[in-house]
């Protein structure tokens, strides 16, 4: 799942094959240094989930309580800062997305990877339960950190 964290509107729930964009149009503040398609998150058949930057400005992800890091897409030009992108950037649950390189705290969403128990599916019950902000997980006693 893609949990807004700041100033995004809409959750998104992946499934294996599935791909979100994310962009401007995402942000409540929209900006005009995010691109309409600022990024793609995929999440492969074997459950595992990517990032893929596509707009013309960085991409930002951190993970918790640590720095943001900088994926601009391969454009053949060479930059000092940003890591330049020619392969997906792999996710983990609870890393985070900005949308705005200039402003990172201004558009965020959280990773929340939710593989459920038992092969169970949707309304099957069994399934890991996250809250809204993707920083905790019921673990069917107590709610426990995320990351």
């Amino acid at each position: 799942r893609l949990v807004p964290f700041a100033g995004v509107y809409d959750e998104y729930a992946l499934g294996a094959g599935e791909q979100q964009v994310l962009g401007r149009f995402d942000m409540v503040a929209q900006s005009p240094y995010v691109s309409r398609r600022q990024c793609v998150v995929q999440v492969s058949a074997d459950g595992v989930a990517t990032m893929t930057t596509t707009g013309k400005p960085a991409t930002v992800c951190r993970r918790w309580g640590s720095e943001w890091y900088w994926f601009r897409r391969d454009t053949g030009r060479r930059y000092r800062t940003p890591l330049t992108q020619t392969e997906p950037h792999i996710l983990v649950d609870g890393e985070q997305i900005s949308l705005d390189c200039h402003n990172p705290e201004a558009a965020i969403y959280t990773v929340a990877c939710c593989q459920e128990a038992g092969g169970a599916g949707a309304g099957g019950g069994g399934g890991v339960e996250y809250s809204d902000d993707g920083c905790w997980m019921w673990n069917g006693v107590e709610w426990v950190p995320t990351a």
